[in-house]
């Protein structure tokens, strides 16, 4: 039996609404009604949020072949839009003005997209290895890539055009970083080196050795002053970007797989928990880390059996967040309090 359909709505919402729901329901459903477009009189209003106002407008123009309406969410949830490659994505970065994305992928592409639409712009082909990281200049204009291929490459932002392939590495590059004036690049390696690079000419400026592992991650410090990498040696080294002499080395016994210099300076910020530089007046309470335990301040507050110490997705003030599956988030609390 045919399922009774709503009835169009009879007072007009406000145009706000309209035009808030037209667009979640253009980002929700653009590829198949860009593959087949009358698909918008069948799937796309069948598949939209029972309080969708363009569903409720027009769910009277199915086809009479449509027998029975699936049971949807009631509301749009927080998802805007899927991008996709055809291999894992490794890396994704926004543009300094939150236009464009930029992905990274196994596909051996670098994808750039529009924010707002979820529309492809360009693909940045040129790497013969998955891409493992991707990052934007400060201004925008360019685009760092690092790959399985053992290259850093630097991209045109507007075109797409391959600027330089940065060459030197011996292993496979999974961090790039802009220095904040732009005319630096760092990259981390599987050879266990940062290596700075000119962005405007390619050169290798000097190499930075001192890790036992593979590099994760890499980042300058606001000023441009420093460098801080993270290393599958389970140790956060930081390194004058002037001279590459090593500075301070952090023994985290975890390998940290994301880190940023905070605004101020005075210390980084990882997956893992916020480190401190050295002399600075840094108030930055609650010092977290994880790796068999969850450490507050040097205290073990709550041990992680092996199975779920690589699901600790982000440590911020004394919230944990873990990934549990494909489908579950879950945080915990670990607020404590002075006695």
């Amino acid at each position: 039996m045919r399922t009774k359909l709503r009835r169009p709505v009879n007072k007009p919402p406000p145009l706000h609404a309209v035009v808030y729901d037209a667009k979640r329901f253009l980002l929700s459903h653009s590829s198949i009604i860009e593959e087949a477009p009358l698909q918008i009189y069948s799937s796309a209003l069948v598949f939209s949020p029972e309080a969708s106002i363009i569903r409720r407008l027009y769910l009277n123009q199915l086809p009479e072949w449509a027998e029975r309406i699936p049971t949807i969410s009631e509301d749009w949830s927080l998802h805007l839009q899927t991008l996709s490659h055809s291999g894992w994505v490794k890396a994704v970065a926004f543009s300094p003005n939150g236009q464009l994305i930029a992905s990274g992928s196994k596909d051996k592409t670098v994808r750039l997209w529009d924010a707002a639409t979820g529309a492809e712009r360009r693909t940045l082909k040129g790497h013969s290895g998955s891409v493992s990281a991707v990052a934007f200049s400060p201004n925008g204009q360019l685009i760092a890539s690092g790959s399985g291929d053992g290259t850093a490459r630097l991209w045109d932002a507007a075109t797409g055009a391959e600027r330089r392939t940065l060459k030197g590495h011996s292993g496979w590059v999974g961090a790039v970083a802009f220095s904040p004036n732009g005319q630096l690049i760092a990259s981390g390696s599987g050879d266990e080196t940062v290596r700075l690079w000119d962005a405007a000419t390619g050169a290798e400026r000097r190499t930075l050795k001192g890790h036992s592992g593979w590099v994760s991650a890499v980042a300058f410090s606001p000023n441009g002053q420093l460098i801080a990498s993270g290393s599958g040696d389970k140790t956060v080294r930081l390194w004058d970007a002037a001279t590459g002499a090593e500075r301070h080395l952090f023994e985290i016994n975890t390998t940290i797989k994301y880190l940023c210099f905070s605004s101020c300076g005075k210390r980084l910020v990882t997956h893992r928990g916020v480190l401190p530089l050295p002399s600075s007046d840094c108030q930055c309470s609650p010092h977290i880390f994880v790796s068999a335990w969850i450490t507050v301040d040097g205290i073990d507050l709550l041990y992680l059996h092996p199975d779920h110490q690589d699901s600790v997705g982000f440590v911020s003030g004394y919230i944990v967040v873990f990934t549990e599956g494909a489908s579950r988030i879950l945080q915990l609390d670990l607020t404590t309090k002075s006695s």
